[in-house]
Parts: C-alpha cells; sequence; structure tokens
C-alpha cells in the first residue's frame, strides 16, 4: 500500500483542524512562491545576457524582499537592534515582510474582504488566481471568517469563490479537500450566511452548489481510498452537505 518514500500517517497526524490544514497549505503556497520568483529570475537574466556569476545571483536573490526600515522598528521588540548582522536574531527580513503581507490581507469585515477579492479575482481563472485567492482565505482567522460572512455578506462572491475552489480540485489535492471541508463547516456556524443559503438562493446557485458538492464527494472517496482521508473527514463532509443542500 506504501512506497519505498512513504510514510504511514499516524492517527494524530489524520486528525483534521482548519489550523493544520491552513499552516499546511501556507507552506505549499510559499514552497509555489518561491518556485515561481527563481523561475522569473532565471528568464530575467537570460533576458539581459548575464554571465554565469550574474545569472547564479539573480537565483540567489529571488525570493528577497525589500522592507520599509520604519516598518521593521515597529515590529521588532523595542529593545533589540535589527540592523545587524547577528546569525541568531530572532526574525529574518523576510519573515517580517510576510508578517506584513499577511496582515494587509486579513479582513475585519465584507467590504475588507471584497476589496482583496475584486483585485485577484478574474476569468478565465488560471494557476495565478487560483493561488492568490487560496492565500486570501488562508489568511483569515476564524474570527475574521465570521466578519466576513455575516449580516452584509453578498452571496454571489461565495459562489465566485466556489469557482476557484472548483478549479483547484481539478488537481485532486488532497489537503485541498480538507481545507474546503474546514471552511464550510466553520461557515455553518454563521447564521445569517447560511440563512441565504437556504432561503435565498436562485436556482441556477442552487445547480452549482449541488454540481459542486458533487464533485467534492467523488474526490473524498477517492482520496479516502487511497487512505489519504480518515472516516472523520467523511462524516463531516457528510453533516456539511445536508446543512448546505
Amino acid at each position: 500500500m506504501y512506497g519505498n518514500n512513504e510514510k504511514k500517517l499516524t492517527q494524530r497526524e489524520m486528525q483534521l483542524t482548519c489550523d493544520n490544514i491552513r499552516q499546511e497549505f501556507n507552506q505549499e503556497i510559499d514552497i509555489e512562491h518561491r518556485r515561481i520568483n527563481i523561475d522569473s529570475s532565471k528568464k530575467k537574466a537570460v533576458l539581459f545576457h548575464y554571465d554565469y556569476e550574474g545569472f547564479r545571483q539573480m537565483v540567489l536573490g529571488a525570493n528577497l524582499y525589500t522592507i520599509k526600515s520604519k516598518e521593521l522598528q515597529n515590529l521588532a521588540p523595542s529593545n533589540e537592534k535589527v540592523f545587524n548582522n547577528q546569525i541568531n536574531r530572532t526574525k529574518t527580513e523576510e519573515q517580517l515582510q510576510f508578517e506584513i503581507n499577511l496582515k494587509q490581507i486579513q479582513c475585519k469585515s465584507f467590504r475588507d474582504f471584497r476589496t482583496q477579492f475584486q483585485k485577484v479575482y478574474q476569468k478565465p481563472i488560471n494557476e495565478d488566481i487560483f493561488i492568490q485567492t487560496l492565500n486570501l482565505l488562508q489568511a483569515q482567522t476564524k474570527e475574521n471568517v465570521k466578519q466576513i460572512f455575516s449580516i452584509d455578506f453578498q452571496i454571489q462572491y461565495f459562489f465566485q469563490i466556489l469557482e476557484v475552489l472548483d478549479f483547484g480540485l481539478n488537481q485532486e489535492n488532497g489537503n485541498l479537500i480538507c481545507f474546503i471541508i474546514g471552511f464550510f463547516n466553520e461557515l455553518l456556524e454563521i447564521k445569517d450566511f447560511m440563512t441565504q443559503i437556504k432561503k435565498f438562493l436562485k436556482k441556477s446557485e442552487k445547480e452549482q452548489l449541488v454540481q459542486f458538492f458533487e464533485k467534492l464527494q467523488q474526490l473524498l472517496q477517492q482520496e479516502f481510498e487511497d487512505v489519504q482521508i480518515n472516516q472523520e473527514t467523511l462524516v463531516l463532509f457528510q453533516t456539511i452537505k445536508s446543512q448546505f443542500l
């Protein structure tokens, strides 16, 4: 069942929580961003006819970010010098930049989310749009999700999110499936949002939702048979499906 390089998952590792799925996806997104940056740097080096050393330096600097000194000073502890060359300093500039970027896309209301979402969403959906949208969703805490999808949330944005997630499901990624289930489970707790789902959907929206759940269930069953998803996740999915449809 398991290949030479595969490790059997422990019961603890198979426990589904939205937080650990967020963490895994953030790691995967970071890896993909690094790959894209390196690939872009290689192409720029070729375009400008750099020699070997110039090419090497471009690749080495592909994932370095600029950051304003004032932002560094605000984030760093007051009793430490940020601009030093000590290897054991608590945070690198890259980590600080990541924290700044994360804070910028965490939304405290639907209007905040709409502004961020409109920056990345467009048709036709491609890999870059999928990654940026997923990054936006992953950045939200449970409290952020509650604030976004309550009261004044416009339901058409949920179905645009579904379009992007549906694109991602074509990759048959078990981690994405788990994240979607965890995300939907958080939405179940938001009364205003679920009222819209149960009472105010158009026929076309209901059909889109049914098709999405059918596709998700098919992929979920495949992952379960491959021992990537546990029984607890299947039960949770059925509960979510019964509430949404």
